[in-house]
């Protein structure tokens, strides 16, 4: 663990900090989040310019001072301390945080990294290196949108790209998942659970056949015979089932006893790893604040609704327009946020406040430095990554 320059802090909740990220978490206590979602810089190669109250954003490649984030490379070589260049520059800075996030993280906790093509397959490596590579737990490719109008990044002869990357982790062998569905199409429902019962329910008959031979699984029952293998399922749950009323007995004796399944009983398709569903943010969106990178609510909010509980503490160290932050608020989660924008933080405000939710935010220019001979100004000079 490294020393931050400011003193301690204690655990805290629904609070936005206002300054370098890796100072910052370097002061807060081991194992204090639940959830960390980041949607760091993707080395782009752009430096992003929020212009917040007309709601556009801009690039603005010569201004020497942003309210936005810069993803060139001159940042990331400035900010580290061994000679670094490119990409390598890059990777050293985030690997910093990405020890800090690993250390704030309580065990069984878990970890989503938002990349591009750009870096990730490298910050996978570094990952693995600080999670472990048995601690992967799935790479999610969101979609963003579909078909797509021009070259990839210029290029003649290349896909356009259309889709995000994110890297999924826990902090050990046990980690919160609820399992997240969509519902069944319409016209899955009408040939699938074409049966009505006398009650009204909604079901379909369902094969019980053993897959596997077991002579202790074949018994006649009610005068229907057994299938080959034998039945799924031993005498007393067939009764069971029976006296539930799920078995369907076909008329004639020769035919096959089935198992209904209802479909108020059944939770819909389960989400997998490829998310086409969730678009991005058009311009005439509710949701738009004017942040050059801001993803949807609803893509943190399935995030986070998989991947934590009610109560849990959510952090995002990469804040941005406060995304995380809002969707937290939204399934009552607590938060916690880090952006170096005073613009980043105003809007965090603004959003978090105007969803009822109480807000404390704290500039790094008002922590308590570790040396009183340091002052804040000083130690601007020296912080580095």
């Amino acid at each position: 663990m490294v020393d931050s320059i400011y003193k301690p802090l204690k655990a805290v909740s629904n609070t936005i900090f206002r300054g370098d990220n890796l100072e910052i978490m370097r002061a807060l206590p081991e194992e204090c989040v639940d959830l960390c979602y980041i949607d760091p810089p993707f080395f782009t190669q752009k430096d992003y310019k929020n212009i917040w109250g007309d709601k556009e954003s801009v690039l603005d490649w010569d201004a020497k001072k942003l309210d936005g984030f810069f993803d060139t490379k001159d940042f990331f070589e400035k900010h580290v301390n061994n000679g670094e260049k490119g990409l390598v520059a890059y990777l050293s800075w985030l690997r910093f945080r990405l020890v800090e996030i690993h250390r704030l993280l309580k065990k069984g906790g878990s970890f989503y990294c938002h990349l591009d093509y750009h870096a990730v397959h490298y910050v996978k490596v570094i990952l693995d290196e600080v999670f472990g590579y048995k601690n992967f737990r799935n790479e999610i490719v969101w979609q963003r949108k579909s078909g797509g109008s021009g070259a990839s990044n210029g290029e003649p002869r290349n896909y356009p790209n259309s889709a995000d990357l994110i890297l999924f982790y826990s902090k050990g062998d046990s980690w919160t998942y609820n399992q997240q569905y969509f519902p069944h199409g319409e016209e899955y429902l009408e040939k699938a659970y074409r049966h009505v019962d006398e009650n009204g329910r909604r079901f379909r008959i369902d094969n019980i056949a053993k897959p596997e031979y077991d002579p202790k699984y074949v018994y006649p029952y009610k005068g229907y015979a057994p299938p080959e293998k034998g039945w799924r399922y031993p005498i007393e749950t067939m009764r069971r089932l029976d006296k539930e009323g799920r078995l369907h007995f076909p008329k004639n004796k020769d035919g096959r006893i089935q198992v209904k399944r209802y479909l108020d009983e059944m939770s819909g398709i389960p989400v997998s790893n490829i998310w086409t569903d969730i678009g991005v943010l058009q311009n005439n969106s509710a949701e738009k604040t004017g942040w050059p990178t801001q993803k949807p609510v609803a893509l943190l909010e399935r995030i986070i609704k998989t991947s934590s509980n009610e109560g849990d503490v959510v952090f995002d160290c990469f804040a941005g327009c406060g995304t995380a932050m809002h969707a937290a608020h939204n399934l009552k989660r607590k938060w916690v946020g880090i952006d170096i924008s005073p613009t980043a933080v105003k809007v965090n405000k603004k959003r978090l406040i105007e969803a009822k939710a109480k807000v404390e935010d704290i500039d790094e220019n008002d922590l308590p430095v570790r040396l009183k001979s340091i002052d804040k100004s000083s130690t601007k000079q020296k912080k580095s990554a």
